[in-house]
C-alpha cells in the first residue's frame, strides 16, 4: 500500500516537472517569436522609407506567413497594414523578368536606394587615379526552407553565393542576401591614346552559384567612366524535390581521430561554400543541395588536410564520397631572388612553411601583397603547387644551387605557356623552380626568383593533441602513471 502510495506521488512530481518544463519552453519560443516579429517590422519600416520596395515586398510575404499569430502583429497591425498598402501600390510599378532561376527586376534610378548605390559607384570613380568603370548589381537570395517564391530575409550563412566575374576584371566576391556588387574594370589593358577611349567598354561573365541555389549566368557591360545600374535578382532557390543529398566520410592517413574537423562543398571551381562539423565516425551528410558537380575537401585545420574531391549531386539521390584526411606538410626551401634589371645583385634566404598556410613575401626589399606559389596536398616527401601568381617552370640542373643561373630563354619558352590555364605541379624533393612575376613594371625590372624544396615534412602535433594521443595509447594497454 505504502509503495503504491510513494509511487503514484512520484509519478505526481514527474509530470508536473514535465508540465513545467514543457511550459517553460513554450513560454521561451514565444519570447523568440515575438522578437522575430519585432525584428521584422524593423527591416519593413527601413525597407520602405528607402523605397527599397522589391526587398519590403519579400519582407513583408514572410512577415505575413510566419507571424501574423504573434501577440506583436495583432497590437502592430494597423502600421502593418498600412506599409502593406504603400508597398502593394509601389510593387505595380515595378517589372519582374520571372524566369526558373531568378526573377529579374530592372533599376528604378528615383528611389533612394538606387541613388545611394549609384553615388557610392561615383566617388569610387572619382577617387580612382585610373579610369575606370562600374556596373551595379544587386542580389537578393530566396530563403532555401521556403516554399514561398519570395524569400524570407535572414541574416543567416545559409543565404549566401559566391560571385565571380569569369572575364577576368573584377575579383570574386562572396555577399549575402541584399547587397549591392559593383562590378569594376580599370580598362588598364587599354591604350590611353585610344582616340576611342571614352567609349571603351568591356563585356563582364559574372556567375553566381551556391549550394542552395539555382546557378546563374549574367553578361552585362561595364562601360569606361560610367556608372550603370544592371539592376536587381532574385536568385530561386531549388525546390527540396529536386534537391540531391551527399554524404561525406573521412579516413585519415594515420588512423587517429580528427578532433573538431569539417568538411567543406562548394560549386565546382569556386572558393567559398558551406562547411558541417564532422560527427564522432569522421562523417557528416549535406542536405537538399541543388544538383550538379561539386569540390569537396577537409576544412582548414591545424593537423589535417586534405585534397580537393570532385563530387556529384542527382536529383532525389543521395550521393556518397571518401576523403582522406594527410596530416599538414611543412614545406622548407631555400631562396634566391633578383630584380631583372640588377642581373648581378641577388639575395638569398631559407623559408619554412605549412602547405596551405598564405606566404606572401620573401623579405622586406621585395614584398608581395600576394601569394607567389599555392602549396598543397602533401603526400610522404610530395606536395603540389596548386597556382602561382607570375610564370613558373621548373629548371633541371646538377650545379649546386648557389650557381644555378636564371634561365636565359624563360621569356620564351613561357610566352605559350603563360595563356594556358595554371596546371598543377608536382613537387618533391631537391626539385628547382624558376619564377617571374609577371604584373610587376619592366622598367624597374621583373621580380624574379629561384627557389630549391629541401624538404617536405610532417607538421608537428600540437601540444594538447599529443596528450590525447597519449591518452588513447594509455587506455589501450597499461592504465597512465600518475
Amino acid at each position: 500500500m505504502i509503495n503504491r502510495i510513494n509511487s503514484h506521488i512520484f509519478g505526481i512530481i514527474y509530470l508536473s516537472i514535465i508540465t513545467s518544463t514543457i511550459s517553460i519552453y513554450a513560454n521561451i519560443l514565444t519570447v523568440r517569436e515575438e522578437y522575430d516579429a519585432q525584428q521584422k517590422l524593423i527591416q519593413l519600416e527601413r525597407s520602405t522609407d528607402e523605397e527599397d520596395y522589391v526587398l519590403a515586398k519579400c519582407i513583408l510575404e514572410s512577415f505575413q506567413r510566419d507571424c501574423k499569430k504573434t501577440d506583436f502583429y495583432k497590437n502592430y497591425s494597423r502600421k502593418i497594414n498600412e506599409l502593406s498598402r504603400k508597398i502593394k501600390k509601389e510593387s505595380k510599378k515595378i517589372k519582374f523578368d520571372d524566369k526558373i532561376e531568378y526573377i529579374y527586376i530592372p533599376p528604378r534610378p528615383e528611389t533612394k536606394i538606387w541613388q545611394e548605390y549609384t553615388a557610392r559607384a561615383e566617388r569610387v570613380i572619382s577617387e580612382e587615379k585610373d579610369k575606370i568603370g562600374i556596373t551595379i548589381l544587386r542580389v537578393i537570395f530566396e530563403d532555401s526552407d521556403s516554399e514561398n517564391p519570395l524569400i524570407q530575409c535572414k541574416n543567416e550563412n545559409d543565404l549566401y553565393a559566391h560571385i565571380y566575374n569569369r572575364g577576368g576584371y573584377s575579383p570574386a566576391d562572396t555577399v549575402q542576401s541584399g547587397e549591392p556588387v559593383f562590378i569594376g574594370s580599370n580598362f588598364w589593358r587599354q591604350h590611353k591614346a585610344d582616340s576611342n577611349d571614352k567609349n571603351l567598354f568591356i563585356t563582364a561573365n559574372i556567375a553566381i552559384e551556391g549550394i542552395y541555389h539555382y546557378p546563374i549566368e549574367l553578361k552585362m557591360t561595364v562601360q569606361r567612366d560610367k556608372v550603370i545600374p544592371y539592376g536587381e535578382i532574385i536568385v530561386r532557390s531549388v525546390p527540396k524535390k529536386f534537391c540531391g543529398n551527399l554524404k561525406v566520410n573521412v579516413v585519415t592517413e594515420e588512423n587517429c581521430k580528427i578532433n573538431s574537423g569539417s568538411a567543406t562543398l562548394k560549386r565546382f571551381g569556386f572558393a567559398q561554400g558551406k562547411t558541417f562539423p564532422l560527427d564522432d565516425k569522421n562523417s557528416c551528410i549535406f542536405n537538399f543541395i541543388g544538383p550538379g558537380n561539386y569540390n569537396v575537401e577537409l576544412a582548414r585545420h591545424e593537423i589535417f588536410e586534405s585534397q580537393l574531391y570532385n563530387a556529384s549531386i542527382d536529383v532525389g539521390q543521395t550521393s556518397e564520397i571518401t576523403i582522406k584526411a594527410n596530416r599538414r606538410r611543412v614545406v622548407a626551401f631555400e631562396w634566391r631572388s633578383r630584380r631583372s634589371n640588377e642581373p648581378n645583385v641577388w639575395q638569398s634566404g631559407m623559408h619554412t612553411f605549412r602547405i596551405n598556410d598564405p606566404w606572401q613575401s620573401i623579405n622586406d626589399s621585395f614584398v608581395m601583397h600576394y601569394p607567389a606559389f599555392s602549396f598543397r596536398d602533401g603526400r610522404d616527401k610530395t606536395c603540389t603547387i596548386i597556382a602561382y601568381n607570375g610564370r613558373l617552370k621548373r629548371v633541371d640542373s646538377n650545379v649546386p644551387f648557389a650557381e644555378i643561373g636564371f634561365p636565359s630563354d624563360f621569356e620564351e619558352r613561357q610566352n605559350k605557356q603563360f595563356v594556358q590555364p595554371m596546371a598543377p605541379l608536382s613537387v618533391k624533393e631537391g626539385d628547382v623552380f624558376a619564377w617571374r612575376n609577371h604584373w610587376s613594371d619592366p622598367q624597374n625590372g621583373f621580380l624574379e626568383m629561384l627557389i630549391r624544396i629541401k624538404t617536405i615534412s610532417l607538421a608537428d602535433i600540437p601540444e594538447e593533441c599529443n596528450k590525447l594521443s597519449n591518452i588513447k595509447t594509455d587506455l589501450e594497454g597499461e592504465p597512465p602513471k600518475e
